[in-house]
Formats: structure tokens, C-alpha cells, sequence
């Protein structure tokens, strides 16, 4: 069961009218610009051919690796080699463990750290991964 909270005590003051408009417009535009989850796994399971599958797992490693690297999306390429960014150990088990939750993969970190390039990367996925169907 999920408790709503109350809205505060002055939303039903005409004096604050103003206030109350200005919040509900802003919640509206909040919600109304909010990015629909997408579901990598789901994607991966319904590719038709292993090139689909790889721009899935390219895309899904897009999105995750500049969280993770601090970095900012437009500054990842698929083609520049993970030794460019700041990959090290410890971000490589969070991208690692990312992988096997979401592309049901396993990978050592070693391979991860030595695969060269997102697009390289998202080739091992595909191969290893329990969900490709062909």
C-alpha cells in the first residue's frame, strides 16, 4: 500500500492560489518530460538477428557506462577503446555485474578491461549471453 502525503495546509487559501498553480504546472511538466524505463533484457530476448542484438547491448551499455564513469553520453563512442576512459577495477565489477543482471552474461573483468571497444564489448556479450535465441 503506498501512502500519498497530504498537500500542505495553504492549497486551499485563495490567497495562495498563485503558488498552488505554479506547482501543479510544474509537477505536470516534470512527469510529462520523465524518460520511459527500457528494458535491455526485454530488447535482447526479442532481436531478430545478432546485428539487432548487438545494437541493443551497444545501447543499453551506452546508457549505463557514462553513470558509471561520470562522464557525460555524448562523449562515448562505440568505436573508441575502453582504455580510453577511466575504467578501472572497481567501475569495470559495477559494468560487469550491470552486464550479467542485464544481458544475462558472464564475464570476467578481465575480459571486460581487455575487450577494446564498446562495440567489441557488446560482440562478447551477445556470444555469451543465455538470452540470445539463434
Amino acid at each position: 500500500m503506498r501512502i500519498t502525503p497530504s498537500p500542505p495546509f495553504w492549497t486551499q487559501d485563495a490567497k495562495f492560489k498563485h503558488l498552488r498553480v505554479a506547482a501543479e504546472a510544474l509537477a505536470a511538466e516534470n512527469s510529462a518530460g520523465q524518460d520511459v524505463a527500457i528494458s535491455y533484457r526485454a530488447a535482447l530476448k526479442a532481436a531478430k538477428s545478432p546485428e539487432e542484438a548487438q545494437e541493443v547491448v551497444c545501447n543499453g551499455l551506452l546508457n549505463k557506462l557514462p553513470s558509471v564513469l561520470m562522464l557525460e553520453k555524448e562523449d562515448m563512442g562505440v568505436i573508441r577503446s575502453l582504455s580510453n576512459y577511466a575504467l578501472d577495477s572497481l567501475v569495470a565489477i559495477e559494468v560487469r555485474n550491470y552486464i550479467t543482471r542485464e544481458f544475462e552474461a558472464n564475464l570476467q573483468v578481465l575480459e571486460l578491461l581487455s575487450s577494446g571497444s564498446i562495440e567489441t564489448l557488446a560482440k562478447a556479450i551477445c556470444v555469451k549471453s543465455k538470452l540470445m535465441s539463434f
